[in-house]
């Protein structure tokens, strides 16, 4: 049986780019119930890592019809020859708070709220090489939040390093993880989507 949330979304990007322009890019395309995300990190940092993410971010978009795998697989073929990259890709459906997505890299999701976890995600640079992409699933619950980001932020922290997570709108949390988590060498950019 399907459930049926009808919540609203509030999502936001937060990014701090190490050079004049940013070699992460992330997005969100609000459809009637389903948003279409990526989160994107060229190799590297500076110009060429920010042409890597703008095409990526726009092969996306233009195809974002496509199932995940697909579109993954797509976006690998399309960066072939460039410094490539890694990437989450997904699609939210906000009646069933059902969240799909595929990742390549290291790049990181993770869900916090009553039942918090760290998504896995597929080794591999994009362009180069990659396995055969895997769709995975997270059933979410009202009042959930979903922190997704780049390797300019670290990985290594908690929701006690970071307690009022779970009470903040989606552009304090962005906000606060790059004030708090960014790393000092590279890109940060972040997107939070939180569910009320």
């Amino acid at each position: 049986m399907d459930l049926d949330f009808s919540l609203e979304v509030d999502y936001f990007v937060a990014e701090e780019p190490l050079e004049s322009v940013n070699g992460d890019v992330a997005f969100v395309n609000a459809d009637k119930d389903q948003l279409f995300f990526g989160i994107v990190d060229g190799a590297g940092h500076g110009p060429e890592a920010h042409a890597v993410a703008e095409a990526s971010r726009k092969f996306l978009e233009r195809y974002r019809n496509m199932e995940l795998p697909p579109l993954m697989e797509a976006l690998h073929k399309e960066l072939r020859g460039t410094r490539g990259g890694v990437a989450i890709i997904g699609r939210l459906d906000v009646r069933k708070l059902q969240l799909n997505y595929v990742g390549i890299g290291n790049i990181s999701l993770r869900k916090f709220g009553k039942h918090s976890q760290t998504e896995l995600t597929q080794g591999g640079i994009i362009g180069y090489q990659i396995r055969t992409p895997k769709e995975k699933v997270i059933q979410l619950l009202p009042d959930d939040v979903i922190v997704m980001h780049t390797d300019g932020i670290t990985s290594h922290f908690d929701i006690n390093d970071y307690p009022q997570l779970l009470r903040d709108c989606a552009r304090t949390i962005a906000e606060n993880m790059l004030k708090k988590f960014s790393k000092n060498n590279d890109d940060s950019t972040c997107l939070v989507m939180r569910f009320n």
